[in-house]
């Protein structure tokens, strides 16, 4: 009697998971291309050892809630954006007390250049007043690096943001603490990724 009921169990179990695949399979999107369905790759470990890491997925509303300037995720969506991706490693240190490898993907290269084109118009609502803006190339990454003016407070440390395109990939890369230099930024862009 057990025998049987075991069985029964197990023909309704296989039965569901049977009809439950032939559902996913047949409504699953496709991917639209091996760019777009691939995870984003990030900075595999923090250039300044000893800090904590969080990774964590982006999407137009999340970028739309962290700050103040109006209407990002309507120019993202505008944009073409498809996915995103960020992994920050933060905490102390008398190197770089942060540093944020965000990466998105959109639909196309003209849209990726169009969100860097509304990043560099709204640089004062991104990174504050008197930002300063210069053009940057990574190897095949170019867009602009953004620095804040420099401060005279005692203990602050200077922001340094890079905002860079590789085709439909726009890399926000931002690193902060006693050593954020220009160099320094160079050398966390160099840094190894995965997915």
């Amino acid at each position: 009697m057990r025998f049987r009921r075991l069985i029964s169990c197990c023909v309704v179990a296989l039965s569901v998971m049977t009809s439950s695949a032939c559902a996913q399979s047949t409504s699953a999107p496709a991917p639209t291309s091996s760019s777009t369905s691939a995870p984003l790759p990030l900075l595999v470990s923090s250039p300044t050892p000893g800090l904590a890491e969080a990774t964590v997925a982006i999407t137009p509303q999340s970028l739309q809630s962290e700050g103040t300037v109006q209407g990002v995720a309507d120019q993202l969506s505008a944009a073409g954006f498809v996915a995103g991706r960020q992994r920050t490693f933060q905490g102390p240190s008398k190197d770089l007390t942060l540093i944020r490898d965000r990466e998105l993907l959109f639909s196309s290269a003209e849209g990726a250049n169009a969100y860097l084109n509304s990043v560099r118009k709204q640089s004062t609502a991104y990174f504050g007043e008197a930002t300063g803006s210069t053009a940057l190339t990574h190897g095949s990454r170019t867009g602009t690096l953004f620095v804040p003016p420099e401060c005279a407070c005692h203990g602050a440390n200077p922001v340094l943001t890079a905002v860079l395109t590789d085709g439909p990939r726009l890399s926000w890369v931002t690193i902060n603490g006693p050593m954020a230099t220009k160099q320094r930024l160079q050398e966390v862009l160099s840094q190894p990724t995965r997915p």
